[in-house]
């Protein structure tokens, strides 16, 4: 009875080590990177001028005789927002995921777009966003007297919705995931201008 509770015994702890030495094996991590990334204005996809001339806003209305400075602060910035949404494939978990960006295009009101546009992080059903005020300053205008300056805030740039071909790679395995989905893109410039009525 004792030799076969040894053997027992014996026959056990070899399992478990061999069972530690498995769990113990190091799993290589997914990394990933962007093979490439094609858009393809396909037969549903589309691309919008946008203008939106938003209602006049008083800065100063003049009811003297006597003119008077008007002091006007204006911005131009433009936005730039991002959305990718996945169609085909699936996105494998990988440690590098929050690091991994693509170039957009850049949307034309003809309806084209062409390379070379801003470089976002490859995110898929969350909107990015880049507000950039290109410029900004200040200007004395002179407002004649019984006049009114107005200012007028003006939209305009393109919207889209274009189809993406993305290749990934895991660099430590060589295995390719190929994606397919829809871009979704707005690129807008906002100027202030002033009018005196």
């Amino acid at each position: 009875m004792k030799n076969m509770l040894f053997f027992l015994l014996g026959i056990f702890t070899l399992f478990t080590a061999c069972s530690d030495d498995a769990d113990s094996t190091p799993l290589t991590p997914t990394i990933l990177k962007v093979v490439s990334c094609d858009f393809v204005k396909e037969e549903m996809d589309w691309v919008k001028p946008v203008k939106e001339i938003g209602e006049p806003s008083v800065g100063i209305e003049n009811k003297t005789d006597v003119p008077t400075t008007y002091l006007n602060q204006w911005e131009n910035s433009t936005l730039e927002t991002s959305l990718f949404s996945l169609y085909t494939g699936s996105l494998p978990k990988a440690e590098n995921l929050g690091e991994l960006t693509i170039r957009v295009p850049t949307l034309h009101a003809d309806g084209t777009f062409s390379d070379g546009g801003s470089e976002v992080p490859l995110v898929f059903g969350t909107t990015y966003e880049i507000l950039d005020p290109r410029s900004r300053g200040q200007e004395e205008i002179v407002v004649p007297g019984h006049s009114t300056l107005k200012k007028i805030t003006e939209r305009t740039g393109s919207s889209c919705s274009i189809t993406f071909y993305l290749v990934l790679v895991d660099v430590n395995t060589g295995q390719q995931y190929e994606l397919r989905g829809a871009w979704y893109g707005l690129q807008i410039s906002k100027e202030t201008h002033t009018l005196l009525t």
